[in-house]
């Protein structure tokens, strides 16, 4: 948490630090944004993209809500990232994809029956 602190300082300077009175209020807001990126699973990853995220694009300080949405955005935008990355975009399925997969499946299955079956009476022959 103290790596958040240290960036959003250098990032922010003086506006960052002027927020905390004293190191009691520090500890306790670094307690607030620890539970709600825990709250959220927010890794490191996610944070420290949003961090680098907020150095390039983001002139007015956040607050932990609006920080939270900027990692939450970073988040997809990055599994968006990894996804076109590896070649395997994944979008929503629609109502006719859903049907033609769920007849696949079922002639699969059907087929799959059929093999163990004719598999099963080959073997039975054999002991016969």
């Amino acid at each position: 948490m103290a790596g958040v602190w240290v960036r959003m300082k250098s990032i922010y300077g003086h506006l960052w630090s002027s927020n905390f009175k004293d190191e009691s209020q520090v500890t306790l807001a670094q307690r607030d944004w620890l539970s709600a990126f825990r709250r959220k699973g927010y890794t490191t990853g996610d944070i420290g993209r949003a961090l680098d995220y907020c150095a390039d694009h983001v002139p007015d300080m956040p607050n932990l809500p609006a920080f939270l949405e900027i990692v939450k955005v970073c988040r997809m935008t990055g599994q968006r990232q990894r996804e076109a990355d590896s070649g395997m975009l994944y979008l929503p399925e629609t109502t006719e994809q859903a049907e033609q997969r769920k007849a696949r499946e079922a002639t699969e299955r059907q087929r799959y029956a059929t093999v163990g079956l004719d598999r099963l009476k080959s073997i039975k022959a054999i002991f016969d």
